[in-house]
């Protein structure tokens, strides 16, 4: 039992479909369905700018996030206009994030988060360059000045040790000066986690300093870029504040704030006004606050990611200055039942109940979805909320597992730290863990099994470290244990997927390494798969599955799964031999993640780019 993936892109090395090396007698598995397919919100707003001249002028720019473009609205609604898609090249994006728009000309700067770069485009939309810092491997938020200097933020959350700083280029793309270290003054330059940036009528740069729990502003007109003022405090501002956006005319700066769910006001000097919107999923309210923009009348604009909307609100010159206005689209149109947005993770349960029931993690709509074993939907569950360890709140989860004691369903949700448990209906049970270093924490975890035991192991991703838990969460003797190091499929380190035998030796696979790591009950390690494989390696192994004494292997970068013979837990591990190729057609994979097998031994896999998964009967 396998499960797990990744909610970002990376760059595939298409490996060939051969069976080079592969033992005599291998037989290619049968592609037999797909489950699933493409399907998402029509827009999850992330980033927001407004247009200020040229044909565009007072349009809002949306970064749409899980779709991979931007789009353009009228103030009234109407999609004026689209450009990106999803890719590496000049013009599409691994991930939009944080929008700006250059008052000079109107050009329009995305950060392209997964493809560590800034992208300029015309107003129209027709890529120009990129920018990418050699110090911004994670540049999430930009803003330009009057004079068309641009600003990049580098700061992330995952990492204690992440840099948080912000980096100055002029309009033609050439590098001017950086400012900012870590720390926790809010009066000299130090920032924790930066979330957005913005420039007022006087080229001030506000930013969001989301740990600090403060506005820092600074002179963008001077060389040094100089510390003015800062603002904002705990009672005013939470610990997850998502962007902020200024109106230049009125002098008003405007916080998004996801864990209260509305947007803090402050005059640019600092005073505090009150909020805009109200949690909820109702028209006006707010459940995801993500990017703000202010519009060329004064109309405040608030992406809302949970919402699939972007929220309008009254101008502070307006006769009801906050009140909802309307909604774009006016009525959210969510992903459909049945459709994956970047599913990571799959499992399969042989409980009596609910044996052949297939379990998805649909990473990037948030959800878990449950099918038949023909592929008929049945249920979803779950959401992007602001309270992370909320029963049904999932945050990008990236595994599943099903106890075949009972048929419960349980979640690593990767982005949040928490295990999760459900019923094989979806109705929550208990969780446990939380983000941290700690046993019985986890950072940035993918994947998830349910030993023979009841145990729940997890491998502890970016803590490089698999953990086995009881079932309340405690930790088993003689773990954590180290597993996986290095850079992987999308840039992560440490194991991804692992599955456990009926003796409880554990397998667990490691993209950085190239590796399977092979651990007896008690943790110690005891062999490592990868050099009987075409090559003498494995291209980013990602997830594993056991089928009596084949286990097979995802390779994520190879497009391929791998299968070898682990009679001997200890070795050697005869290379059985692989299928798959770069494609779209029925048997070929994209980027293959999360892998199980059913009681009859048919082969479930993710194919994560191609959003589905496919089923082979070996």
């Amino acid at each position: 039992m396998g499960a797990t993936a990744l909610g970002v892109l990376a760059a595939s090395l298409a490996a060939g479909s051969g069976f080079a090396n592969a033992a005599s007698g291998f037989t290619k598995p049968t592609f037999v369905r797909t489950i699933g397919h493409p399907g998402d919100a029509y827009v999850y707003p992330w980033g927001m700018a407004t247009e200020t001249v040229g044909p565009y002028a007072g349009d809002i720019v949306v970064g749409d996030y899980n779709n991979y473009n931007v789009k353009i609205f009228t103030p009234s609604g109407t999609l004026a206009h689209q450009f990106g898609s999803r890719g590496k090249a000049l013009g599409q994006f691994g991930q939009p994030y944080g929008l700006a728009v250059d008052p000079n000309d109107g050009s329009i700067y995305v950060a392209d988060l997964n493809n560590k770069r800034i992208e300029k485009f015309s107003n129209a939309g027709v890529a120009l360059y990129t920018v990418a810092p050699p110090g911004a491997y994670y540049a999430p938020y930009v803003a330009v000045n009057s004079l068309g200097d641009l600003f990049i933020v580098q700061s992330l959350g995952l990492y204690s040790g992440s840099p948080n700083t912000i980096y100055e280029y002029d309009s033609k793309g050439n590098a001017l000066t950086a400012f900012g270290t870590t720390g926790t003054s809010c009066s000299s330059g130090q920032f924790g986690l930066i979330r957005g940036v913005d420039v007022d009528a006087a080229d001030n740069l506000y930013v969001d300093d989301v740990q600090n729990h403060c506005v820092q502003v600074f002179n963008t007109k001077t060389t040094a870029n100089t510390f003015v003022r800062s603002f904002g405090n705990k009672s005013q501002l939470s610990s997850n504040t998502r962007d902020l956006g200024i109106d230049r005319v009125h002098g008003i700066v405007y916080v998004s704030d996801a864990q209260n769910e509305d947007v803090a006001e402050f005059t640019t000097a600092g005073n505090y006004l009150g909020t805009i919107g109200t949690p909820g999923t109702d028209p006006g309210d707010l459940a995801g606050p993500r990017g703000v923009t202010v519009g060329t009348d004064g109309t405040v604009y608030v992406g809302d990611y949970t919402n699939w909307w972007v929220n309008a609100y009254g101008s502070p010159t307006s006769s009801t200055p906050g009140a909802y206005l309307r909604s774009i689209p006016p009525t959210p149109i969510p992903p459909p039942a049945g459709g994956f947005n970047n599913p990571t993770a799959v499992a399969v349960s042989s409980f009596a109940g609910t044996s052949g029931d297939v379990y998805v993690a649909d990473t990037f709509n948030q959800r878990i979805q449950q099918f038949t074993n023909n592929g008929t939907w049945l249920n979803m569950w779950g959401s992007r909320l602001p309270q992370l360890n909320g029963p049904y709140a999932l945050d990008y989860p990236r595994g599943v597992a099903v106890d075949p004691s009972n048929g419960n369903v349980w979640v690593n949700d990767t982005r949040s730290g928490y295990i999760k448990e459900y019923s094989s209906n979806g109705t929550f049970i208990s969780e446990f863990g939380g983000p941290g270093g700690a046993a019985g924490q986890f950072l940035y975890a993918i994947g998830i099994a349910v030993g023979p035991n009841g145990n729940i192991y997890v491998p502890d991703s970016a803590n490089d470290r698999l953990q086995e838990l009881t079932q309340s969460g405690h930790e088993v003797a003689g773990f954590p244990v180290p597993c996986g190091s290095g850079l992987g499929y999308g840039g992560y380190t440490g194991c991804t997927g692992v599955a456990v035998d009926a003796a409880g030796n554990i397998y667990a696979a490691a993209p950085g390494n190239s590796v399977v790591y092979v651990f007896n009950a008690s943790g110690h390690q005891i062999g490592t798969i990868g050099s009987t494989a075409p090559g003498g390696k494995l291209a980013d192994p990602w997830d594993v599955a056991l089928s009596g004494t084949t286990l097979y292997v995802t390779e994520a970068t190879g497009n391929r799964v791998s299968a070898f013979n682990v009679a001997s837990p200890a070795g050697p591990y005869p290379y059985l031999g692989n299928w798959g190729k770069a494609g779209t057609a029925n048997g070929d994979l994209n980027r293959p993640l999360g892998i199980t097998v059913d009681a009859s031994g048919d082969i479930y896999v993710v194919d994560y780019t191609n959003a589905r998964i496919e089923v082979f009967k070996p």
